[in-house]
């Protein structure tokens, strides 16, 4: 009987941890992606609830207007289409095709869910209109536009221009993009996919901040050694090439001209194991999030 006792009692026990657990995990997800449910193109609610809210309006940091709520409640974007399409995957759509979009990850503001509900429920039960918040952004959208129109044709690829004393992203273009005003025509493949917060990309030139890094600590007077560039060093199998031979110099002009040649030897004297944990100590094998959104892990 006692053991009966016993496993009834482990048993709510365990029963009482996954109420607790499902709980806990359904308020999370509900808190850090309640407004990307409610702006689900499966929400039925939704529709419901646009017609007593007109969407906030989005501008650029100079007041441009990337999307509205015209008189009729529909949604309408920037009449310039270079612009349109320059910043389709960040401003985002009101279907939520482009995952990374304002109008999917601040769309509680946009639809006026951020106000009281005492004044969200009156509005929606007197069917009387309100307005959400607006929301500007730190993009520049004539930059913006710039950027996307200086793409190769066909080029896929992403640009991000940001203030690093700030932090203020000024331009964050991805290619190929979409229009957001002609959701349901035909669009280029990964169209919707910001490449920016989204893609994977080995880091180029920029890992010779994380190898220089590295050298000057791991490495007793490299600051003093002199390297040669020939134009080209055999690593293994591979040959690493520069643009043309630098010669002679130190650890500051290899920097300065990003020779590719003595990155590559100093990159072979650290060792795999001190690279990846000074990158992982510069932040480059984790994911972070840009305003909430989040970006792809290193």
């Amino acid at each position: 009987m006692k053991e009966i006792r016993r496993n009834m009692r482990l048993i709510g026990t365990l029963i009482l941890c996954l109420f607790i657990g499902t709980g806990g995990w359904f308020g999370y997800t509900a808190f850090t992606q309640g407004s990307r449910w409610a702006m689900s193109g499966y929400n039925t609610r939704l529709n419901n609830a646009k017609k007593t809210v007109a969407m906030g309006t989005i501008t650029d940091r100079d007041g441009y207007v990337l999307a509205y709520t015209d008189d009729s409640g529909e949604s309408r974007y920037s009449s310039d289409m270079s612009i349109r399409l320059a910043v389709s995957q960040t401003v985002g759509d009101t279907m939520s095709m482009s995952g990374t979009g304002v109008q999917t990850f601040f769309a509680s503001a946009l639809v006026g869910m951020s106000g009281s509900i005492i004044d969200r429920t009156w509005s929606w039960l007197s069917g009387e209109t309100t307005r959400g918040d607006d929301i500007q952004l730190t993009v520049d959208a004539q930059l913006s536009g710039v950027i996307a129109r200086s793409f190769p044709s066909g080029y896929n690829g992403a640009a991000v221009v940001m203030n690093y004393k700030t932090g203020e992203i000024l331009a964050m273009v991805s290619m190929p993009e979409y229009d957001p005003a002609g959701l349901g025509t035909d669009v280029a493949d990964t169209a919707y996919l910001n490449r920016c917060l989204q893609g994977l990309y080995t880091p180029g030139s920029v890992f010779k901040v994380v190898t220089t890094a590295a050298a000057l600590e791991q490495l007793p007077g490299v600051e003093e050694r002199t390297f040669t560039c020939d134009g080209s060093v055999t690593i293994g199998d591979q040959v690493i090439t520069c643009p043309y031979a630098h010669g002679e110099m130190d650890l500051s002009d290899a920097f300065a001209r990003s020779c590719n040649g003595v990155y590559a030897q100093l990159a072979v004297e650290l060792g795999a194991d001190v690279l990846q944990d000074y990158a992982r100590q510069a932040g480059l094998l984790e994911g972070f999030s840009v305003s909430g959104i989040p970006t792809v892990s290193g």
